[in-house]
């Protein structure tokens, strides 16, 4: 765990040259009732920020919930760790998000501990949430053929985000930029 904390810093450290690339910043609420280790969220959260960086997104992080989001005053995206998922629902599924009504995640934390090694459970849950924060901020529910936004990953794709992200598509880009001037837009009218 600690390589894994050593080598998320160190990407991180790199990440200072594609600051003014930042786009956009989005608020990312996360409410961990599945309790993950803090350590195992930190490298977690550290790698899908700076996966976002690759496409011009800047994440905050924040625990509990918005105050505005019930109003609409409020587009961030509020995440929900849980765990005990009976083995009958959604059979398979490590997370879901549902882009066309609303801004919620849930993440299946006891799926995701139960498909790799436990070193590797860091870099799957940054890929998760990546994927799933990804369909909020497209606000559409498609899939690419390779990278993060993969629609089931394989044993290979385990083994290659051990080592480094999974990339975006250069659709799965614009998708983002995209659905973010579309959120931007609805705040804008929900103020008036």
């Amino acid at each position: 765990m600690r390589i894994a904390a050593i080598v998320v810093m160190a990407g991180l450290a790199g990440t200072g040259a594609c600051v003014g690339q930042i786009e956009e910043t989005v608020r990312v609420f996360l409410s961990n009732t599945a309790i993950v280790p803090s350590q195992v969220m930190f490298v977690s959260q550290s790698l899908a920020a700076r996966m976002f960086v690759s496409a011009g997104v800047r994440i905050v992080w924040r625990l509990g919930g918005p105050a505005d989001l019930r109003s609409g005053r409020d587009r961030a995206i509020v995440v929900r760790l849980t765990k005990d998922t009976p083995a009958n629902y959604l059979p398979g599924v490590p997370a879901y998000a549902l882009p066309y009504r609303g801004d919620q995640i849930t993440v299946l934390y006891d799926r995701v501990e139960q498909t790799v090694v436990p070193s590797a459970v860091p870099a799957l849950l940054a890929h998760v949430l990546v994927h799933e924060i990804t369909h909020i901020l497209q606000g559409i529910a498609r899939h690419s053929e390779s990278g993060v936004m993969k629609p089931h990953w394989d044993r290979n794709d385990y083994m290659a985000m051990e080592k480094k992200p999974l990339p975006f598509t250069e659709k799965d880009v614009d998708l983002i930029h995209r659905g973010l001037a579309v959120r931007a837009g609805a705040l804008v009218a929900s103020a008036r």
